[in-house]
């Protein structure tokens, strides 16, 4: 993984080949831009699933849950693009953070364009064409394929539910939070909000506690805090337990991430 800081905000790229880890249910706090370079990937977004295999491109708007493996053992290669819902709106002008109703797209001239953006940014950090050509990118992807808004606004009274339990899970992310606590909060019954929790978020609380913990302590990395000082300030019972989680989101332990973190910083 390396973090590059261009004007617009920092993006983040991961490129693998034969890469066969299988990610359960999670979320990124960014949109997820990527191209598959072989192989192929079974990908769960928005109650369907899609195979991608080479030359399609991947898009998958920040916050939405989603879960990826492979189908065969052969795994994939892909390039991945991460940036966060501020680079978006400073490139093209959007304040909508959920753009993409399909996760895999068929748009090989894009793809294409994916690889080399990507290939460029690796290359050439935050230079000018780099940025222009990520900018063109987003510009392009948001034309064909993205659109505003996915719902038309309207909450239910068990999507409100959801989102109450969500809000408070997020200003307590730091501790366990009991079923029956987060129940009493929004005032429902426990099997009531598993219920509703699942088919708003697609993962049950707990599951979504352990991402907003992941996606914590990937900001605390980049900072240069030790591993062992953000496993315990991010609410994770010892050092395994904050490596296998952070695995299995991210798709790398915490020191491989770290490493990439501090490869663009030296470069920059």
């Amino acid at each position: 993984m390396r973090s590059v800081r261009l004007s617009c905000g920092s993006v983040d790229l991961f490129h693998a080949r034969g890469f066969a880890h299988r990610f359960p249910p999670h979320v990124h706090d960014e949109h997820a831009i990527g191209v598959f370079e072989g192989g192929a990937s079974e990908i769960s977004y928005r109650g369907a699933t899609a195979t991608a295999v080479t030359g399609s491109l991947l898009a998958i708007s920040a916050g939405q849950v989603h879960s990826a493996h492979a189908p065969t053992a052969e795994g994939w290669s892909y390039r991945m693009l991460y940036p966060s819902p501020a680079v978006l709106r400073t490139v093209i002008g959007l304040e909508a953070g959920d753009l993409f109703p399909r996760a895999v797209i068929r748009d090989a001239e894009l793809g294409a364009r994916m690889g080399m953006v990507h290939r460029l940014l690796l290359a050439e950090g935050a230079s000018m064409q780099a940025e222009a050509s990520l900018a063109e990118l987003l510009r392009v992807l948001w034309t064909r394929h993205a659109r505003a808004t996915w719902d038309d606004g309207a909450r239910t009274a068990p999507m409100l539910v959801a989102e109450r339990a969500r809000d408070y899970l997020e200003a307590h992310n730091a501790r366990a939070v009991p079923l029956a606590e987060l129940a009493a909060v929004v005032g429902v019954s426990v099997f009531h909000l598993v219920r509703v929790f699942g088919r708003r978020f697609g993962v049950p609380p707990h599951a979504y506690l352990r991402m907003l913990r992941v996606s914590r302590a990937r900001e605390m990395l980049r900072t240069g805090k030790p591993a062992s000082i953000v496993a315990y300030e991010c609410g994770f019972a010892d050092q395994s337990h904050f490596t296998r989680s952070f695995k299995d989101v991210v798709g790398m332990p915490p020191g491989r991430f770290t490493a990439g973190v501090r490869h663009e910083e030296l470069r920059g």
